[in-house]
C-alpha cells in the first residue's frame, strides 16, 4: 500500500510518501502489525540526524512482545526462521518475544542521554531498575505498551 504525504487533500496521485504491508490474518487481534518501507531521499547525501528533544530520547532499544501460538507462527514467518527468545533488527533494535496465552505488545525501551533531564519532562515517569540499571517507567494506563527509558 502507498499512502502519500499529502494523502488528507489528495489520496489518489502517486505522490512522495510511505510505502507498507498491512497484514490480514496474522492470528492477533490486539494490535495491528505493518511494515513501513524507508527510503532516503535521493538529493541529501549526508546522513540524516536524529533529531535532538528535549527529553533526551534519542533511540528506540527494545520492544517486549507476549504471543501465544499464532502470534509465534506469524513473527516466524515474517522473519523467515524459528522465533527465539530475542531477535536483532537492522537497525539493531531488540525484539523479545515471550511465550504467553494471549498476544500482547508488552512495552518499548528507548535510550536517553540524560535520565534526570528525561524525568523532568516526563512527570508520570517513575524511578525503577530495569535489568539492574536505573530507569524510568511510564504506565500505560490504558490496554496499551507500557514505556521504559533508561540512560545511555
Amino acid at each position: 500500500m502507498h499512502r502519500n504525504y499529502e494523502w488528507k487533500k489528495d489520496s489518489q496521485s502517486r505522490l512522495p510518501g510511505w510505502n507498507f504491508l498491512r497484514f490480514k490474518k496474522t492470528g492477533i487481534r490486539s494490535y495491528i502489525t505493518w511494515l513501513t518501507e524507508y527510503k532516503k531521499n535521493p538529493r541529501i547525501k549526508r546522513k540524516t540526524k536524529a533529531p535532538i528533544h528535549k527529553n533526551t530520547v534519542y533511540k528506540l532499544l527494545k520492544i517486549e512482545l507476549d504471543l501465544n501460538i499464532k502470534g509465534q507462527f506469524f513473527y516466524g514467518k515474517l522473519f523467515s526462521k524459528p522465533l527465539k527468545q530475542n531477535i536483532f533488527l537492522s537497525c539493531k533494535t531488540k525484539i523479545n518475544f515471550k511465550s504467553a496465552k494471549t498476544n500482547s505488545f508488552k512495552k518499548i525501551v528507548l535510550a536517553c542521554r540524560d535520565l534526570d533531564k528525561f524525568h523532568k519532562y516526563a512527570k508520570s515517569a517513575v524511578h525503577i531498575k530495569y535489568e539492574g540499571e536505573t530507569a524510568a517507567f511510564i504506565k500505560n494506563p490504558s490496554r496499551g505498551w507500557d514505556i521504559i527509558v533508561v540512560e545511555r
